[in-house]
């Protein structure tokens, strides 16, 4: 991954550390200090920033949700995991699912409206809780913590590759075949144990760990044995550390972000039930462990020896009436700054075993232990592999939660259309950093200046913009090219975006992207995220019998991309050679060239008003003289080769007296009308004879030529008279705008 203004080298440090202006958490002071951010925040103006999206703070009448995959388990299930563990703990530890699969014996009371009001707060593209005061989000260290699940070891999907690994898989196999036959339907994970468990089966420790990875890890609607986990369980049951954390977050991620969708763009036309299926209590759990005031009454359970940290809110709040509303939760989230807690599990408890990463004092740890390694990659931006999706993950953007300090999330890079090998390489890819900072486990991290700053801009804007949304926006989120993004980021994502963070879901075994910006390899996430400048063009009108010899030079090229000169004469330089010819030229018939000269001294011709003269030429410029005189050089398509006297003296006439610029005004237009006057008269009064001098006055062509370019040449052709009519008003026009400029005292540089 690449964030502006950095290098591939420092791109990959985890944390960043640079003198920052902070505002202390809570404090009514800046102070200038050494912060320690994570990487992906902004280090300059130049930085794209990860903006949130609008369907952060979308809101619409909640429908009702079902949040199906809580983990509930019954007294068979309990027994079986206490007999199981008698004699396969110590390999359970070895493989990282001890406290894992410890945790599935407890019982949490769902809270319906808590969950809906968290779906409220889910942001799709930043896989994040958006609250009017900050962010927050499940992540990596919650997974661990909450869980008892590893983020370091092999990837969930990878098949197994030894023979007698392969050996017992086929007898897994072989038994959901017979279960599917005997009952004539599909294999659940109840019929799964009625025949597996004490069983005495050499099977059965696997049919075990299918069991808790089918109903507990990745549960599905029906409840239904999957044979794709059938590996894992192998590997899992000889010892094999899997990175279960990685996957069962990207589930959580994927299965929010389905009921938000549902939630904001629904229908709204009859009562419908939306579900998605993850293990939702571990968001619940995550919520009580931040939020007192949204617990249920009563304090929680005294953790006893070993126990994994989940058995704290074993049936908390069970058999109680719900003592809140959606309303008054609603409330609770929205003003929860200062109780909310980010830190919550580096709080001395009793019998609760720290993680080795929750450390007394700030100090630099180097990358030897596995528990260090885990951590970083909690720390570190990614993509997280689930058994049916993709998800991005952002912790750069709730920094506070791992004890460092917030400054403006950055734009993280994302692979939009990527195979699930690919994504699980970004996962498990190297530290870089030979060493890490940790903070300490009660140190409080504060937010730069310019966070607040933008983050009340941000949310002040998108409130009111989604007060004016018909709640109607992710109903059907169009694919868009360019492309960003990512962002997101997803990082807009700029933003961007949104941009901006990709979402992928597999379907069939195929990867379909599911957001972002898809026409490019990589993209930027959030916001939706740094827009692209819109290229400014000149519209031109078509000439008649024009032609164009394709030739252009080098350095033309180079001046119309960026180089100096107006806009205009880059976009001459675009032809190399134009001929436009006018009535009395050789190429025109006489039939022709008298019906158009009547046409041309009618008031309403085009081609006597100034503005029909090539407006493509250079701009005109005033050059000082020797005494800081000014004086007007005209442009070369105005210049004639054969310049009549009269129309000489009457630009040094102009020149010389200026006269006032408010009496000039529409001086041009003066003259061709009484020009056009005089000649109709003359045409009604002389009849053929004045005809006749009008014709032979307009037949004698002037000929002007402007070189362009190497070797190109513009040539204009145009009618004495009405050459001398029209450069006498461009003159009176220069000469207008001259004095306009002598009266402000501005003056242009030579």
């Amino acid at each position: 991954m690449e964030s502006r203004g950095s290098s591939d080298q420092d791109n990959e440090h985890i944390v960043q550390v640079r003198q920052a202006l902070m505002f202390p958490d809570g404090g009514k002071f800046e102070g200038l200090r050494t912060a320690r951010f994570l990487n992906h925040t902004t280090t300059s103006i130049d930085d794209d920033v990860f903006e949130l999206p609008l369907d952060a703070f979308l809101t619409s009448e909640p429908e009702k949700l079902s949040f199906s995959g809580w983990g509930s388990p019954s007294v068979n299930w309990i027994e079986w995991v206490n007999t199981m563990a008698e004699s396969n703990a110590t390999m359970w530890r070895r493989s990282g699912v001890y406290d894992a699969i410890m945790a599935s014996r407890y019982q949490i009371t769902k809270q319906d409206d808590l969950m809906t009001a968290l779906v409220e707060k889910w942001c799709i593209e930043t896989n994040s809780f958006v609250f009017p005061w900050g962010e927050a989000t499940v992540t990596l260290e919650d997974m661990i913590v909450l869980g008892g699940f590893s983020a370091i070891g092999n990837n969930v999907l990878a098949s197994v590759k030894r023979d007698s690994m392969k050996s017992v898989e086929e007898k897994l196999k072989r038994a959901k075949r017979e279960i599917d036959a005997s009952s004539m339907k599909r294999c659940c994970v109840g019929l799964w144990m009625m025949e597996m468990m004490n069983s005495g089966n050499e099977i059965e420790h696997e049919a075990f760990l299918v069991s808790w990875l089918s109903r507990f890890v990745f549960p599905n609607s029906g409840d239904l044995v999957r044979e794709k986990l059938f590996a894992a369980a192998v590997q899992l049951a000889r010892g094999v550390r899997l990175a279960l954390a990685p996957a069962v977050l990207a589930g959580i991620y994927s299965s929010l972000g389905v009921l938000k969708k549902q939630l904001v763009g629904g229908s709204g036309e009859e009562e419908t039930v939306v579900t998605a299926t993850s293990p939702f209590q571990f968001v619940q759990v995550w919520a009580w462990e931040r939020f007192m005031d949204v617990r249920p009454p009563g304090q929680p359970s005294q953790l006893k020896p070993h126990e994994p940290r989940m058995a704290l809110w074993h049936h908390h709040g069970g058999g109680q009436e719900a003592n809140q509303s959606l309303k008054s939760i609603r409330t609770v989230l929205d003003s929860a700054k200062e109780s909310f807690h980010h830190r919550p599990y580096t709080k001395p408890l009793k019998n609760f075993k720290s993680p080795k990463f929750y450390l007394e004092d700030d100090c630099w740890v180097s990358l030897e232990d596995e528990d260090i390694v885990a951590f970083g990659r909690c720390l570190r931006c990614s993509k997280l592999v689930g058994l049916n999706c993709i998800e991005p993950y952002y912790p750069h953007r709730v920094a506070l939660q791992f004890g460092y300090d917030q400054d403006v999330p950055g734009v993280v890079p994302v692979v939009l259309t990527e195979s699930p090998e690919l994504a699980w390489k970004d996962y498990i890819r190297p530290i870089t950093d030979e060493m890490i900072y940790i903070p300490s486990r009660l140190r409080r991290a504060d937010v730069t200046v310019k966070y607040i700053r933008w983050w009340k801009q941000s949310v002040t804007t998108l409130q009111a913009m989604a007060k004016r949304s018909t709640h109607k926006v992710l109903k059907e989120k169009p694919t868009e090219t360019t492309t960003s993004t990512t962002t997101m980021v997803k990082s807009s994502p700029p933003r961007t975006s949104k941009t901006v963070g990709s979402k992928a879901e597999l379907k069939g075994g195929s990867l379909k992207t599911v957001s972002d910006k898809s026409s490019s390899a990589k993209s930027l996430t959030g916001s939706e995220k740094a827009k692209p400048l819109k290229k400014v063009e000149l519209v031109k009108k078509p000439l008649s019998k024009l032609t164009k010899t394709p030739r252009r030079s080098v350095d033309e090229a180079k001046e119309r991309k960026g180089g100096p000169g107006p806009r205009v004469s880059q976009e001459i330089k675009a032809h190399s050679h134009v001929n436009i010819l006018l009535p009395g030229s050789a190429a025109s018939s006489p039939k022709t060239q008298q019906s158009l000269s009547q046409k041309q001294t009618s008031k309403s011709s085009h081609v006597i008003r100034p503005k029909a003269l090539p407006v493509k030429s250079p701009r005109p410029q005033a050059s000082k003289g020797p005494k800081g005189s000014s004086s007007s050089s005209v442009s070369p398509s105005l210049t004639s080769k054969k310049s009549s006297p009269k129309a000489i003296t009457s630009h040094q006439s102009s020149i010389s007296k200026a006269p006032p610029a408010l009496k000039k005004r529409n001086a041009a237009d003066q003259r061709i009308k009484a020009h056009t006057k005089q000649e109709t008269r003359l045409s009604s009064k002389g009849g053929d004879e004045a005809l006749m001098n009008t014709l032979k006055a307009m037949s004698e062509i002037m000929k002007l030529e402007e070189h362009v370019g190497e070797g190109g040449e513009v040539m204009y052709q145009i009618p004495k008279q009405q050459f001398e009519v029209l450069s006498q008003g461009v003159q009176d026009v220069l000469h207008e705008l001259q004095s306009i400029k002598s009266a402000m005292n501005i003056e242009k540089s030579s």
